[in-house]
């Protein structure tokens, strides 16, 4: 509940399908997708189990639960992009295109920025801001793959929405 209560910032988890600036968008994290996620899935129950939320904020010391979190975080997630994570999200991304009214699918999980235009759509991974200070735009109905300079925002890749 961090993010909501002191930052504001709602958090969903699933996907979101919405229509921004005129493009009907689907909108997800990607993490647990195709192969390269099974092991999230996996424990992904266990990690958002109530009772286990309560035992790590209420009986852990704080610096005890951070450095925990951290150790969990560094083990699930690569410094490097994951080629097969990539490519699972792409297909993900193909179906879902294919299968629901969304013009613009956007993830991130893959820390690999990349927008693809396909017959079905058009495919957006924003990449890592951490990683490559890469972020997404979507103004009337144009998409665009940003990398943040010292000069400003320069465009890597953009595509008018189908």
């Amino acid at each position: 509940d961090y993010f909501g209560k002191e930052l504001g910032v709602r958090v969903r988890s699933g996907h979101l399908l919405k229509r921004v600036e005129g493009t009907m968008c689907y909108v997800r994290h990607g993490d647990g997708l195709g192969r390269s996620g099974r092991m999230l899935r996996s424990i992904r129950p266990l990690l958002r189990n109530p009772a286990m939320v309560w035992l790590y904020r209420n009986l852990l010391p704080a610096d005890a639960g951070l450095g925990l979190a951290h150790r969990v975080s560094r083990r699930l997630q690569r410094r490097r992009p994951n080629p097969r994570a990539a490519a699972d999200l792409r297909d993900f991304a193909r179906e879902t295109l294919k299968s629901t009214e969304a013009q613009l699918l956007v993830m991130g999980h893959s820390h690999q920025p990349e927008l693809i235009a396909w017959p079905e759509g058009l495919y957006m991974n924003l990449g890592s801001w951490r990683e490559n200070f890469s972020f997404g735009l979507l103004e009337t109905g144009q998409a665009r793959l940003v990398r943040w300079h010292e000069d400003g925002a320069l465009p890597v890749r953009e595509h008018v929405c189908p």
